[in-house]
């Protein structure tokens, strides 16, 4: 059934005398970005222009309360439903939290989904609003834990390339102190000219291992070059 706000609405913009809420009062900053499939507008003061309904999870009474952003699960990203009282009835708008400065009851900056024109898309109930916001939520917290993952791999391939680059640096420095004993075969006896042979072949060998390690990690780090620390 279509409400009668929505009724109104279309009714207004037919007739050439709809004007959005929405263009009273600049909401947010920033340009639309990609979120769950579709787009969003951070609004960093959300309750100085709408109402909190509540929380997806709260209000579909979902068994998980969020979406974990990182691998080690240290932040959480929820769907949000946020209130717009208009004279034709109540816009529900389908929001996601700040996993880093919004409340755990929703409160705070949040995202806010908008349609291409950079306006929000409104519900007619809060419970299709925290449909829509769960879901967001999902896939935002889906592409945000695999970014972790991958800065993670960078981050984890640049101190090991460091670890063995030290490795190989001692490693040399072994190796010159066996050949210099070597060379000096007149004055040591055969058995220990052939034990620091062994030595020195032992040491080019792990010397070519960690070279091997460098490699593969500069491998990943040029595959994740957007990914620096």
């Amino acid at each position: 059934m279509i409400s009668k706000a929505l009724l109104n609405r279309l009714a207004a913009k037919k007739s050439g005398t709809y004007r959005s809420p929405f263009t009273r009062r600049p909401l947010w900053g920033g340009e639309p970005f990609n979120a769950g499939g579709g787009l969003a507008r951070w609004a960093e003061t959300p309750e100085t222009w709408s109402t909190l309904i509540g929380t997806s999870h709260a209000l579909l009474k979902l068994r998980h309360t969020g979406w974990y952003c990182d691998s080690l699960m240290r932040t959480t990203q929820f769907g949000v439903v946020r209130g717009l009282y208009t004279k034709d009835g109540t816009l529900f708008l389908a929001c996601i939290n700040d996993p880093h400065n919004g409340e755990a009851d929703g409160s705070g900056p949040c995202a806010v989904e908008v349609r291409s024109d950079g306006t929000p898309c409104w519900y007619d109930t809060r419970e299709e609003a925290a449909r829509h916001a769960d879901r967001m939520a999902e896939i935002v917290a889906e592409r945000a834990r695999e970014w972790d993952e991958q800065w993670t791999a960078r981050v984890y391939a640049e101190d090991t390339e460091r670890d063995a680059l030290q490795q190989i640096d001692a490693l040399r420095k072994k190796a010159r102190s066996f050949i210099a004993c070597v060379r000096q075969s007149s004055t040591v006896t055969p058995l220990l000219c052939a034990v620091l042979r062994e030595k020195l072949h032992n040491v080019r060998k792990a010397a070519a291992e960690q070279w091997r390690t460098v490699r593969e990690c500069r491998e990943t780090m040029t595959r994740l070059k957007e990914f620096v620390s």
